[in-house]
């Protein structure tokens, strides 16, 4: 038994079937590229809260101190080696963002956010992000130890 390809009615336009049927195999490969991505962040999401919860809610500082876990999935540590994505080492729990791909920043792209939901943001919203952390995170290290060293 022979089976038939179950693809786009032809519409009677040469052109407009061709056209349909790319932007159909786009929609695929956005599709297919959206979910690699998505577990991708989900594996690493996992392990980051995993080795937070470990370290007084503290993210790994280095890609050595997270390959040094058994618990993470070897295709998703590639990519964070590899330059894929990029993490925000060393941050809490608190954090808005924990990753995200590496052209996010300049194109836009997918990000992992601290609640382990992924989202596709533009490079403005991103680059907001980034900015309002970095200022809290400049915030928390300039606050002194105690109130003896902010008298002085």
């Amino acid at each position: 038994m022979a089976y038939r390809s179950i693809g786009l009615p032809d519409i009677g336009d040469p052109e407009e079937n061709a056209k349909r049927q790319q932007e159909a195999r786009a929609r695929g490969e956005e599709f297919a590229k959206r979910s690699a991505v998505r577990s991708d962040l989900n594996s690493i999401h996992t392990v980051l809260v995993r080795y937070a919860k470990k370290h007084n809610n503290r993210l790994p500082a280095t890609v050595e101190e997270l390959g040094k876990l058994d618990f993470f999935e070897q295709r998703a540590f590639d990519k964070v080696k590899d330059g894929t994505f990029v993490i925000r080492w060393g941050l809490t729990l608190k954090a808005e963002v924990f990753a995200y791909e590496t052209a996010a920043p300049e194109q836009g792209g997918y990000v992992l956010k601290a609640n382990g939901e992924v989202v596709k943001m533009t490079a403005a919203e991103l680059q907001a992000v980034l900015a309002k952390n970095s200022q809290t995170k400049n915030s928390e290290t300039n606050k002194p130890a105690d109130k003896k060293a902010a008298e002085e």
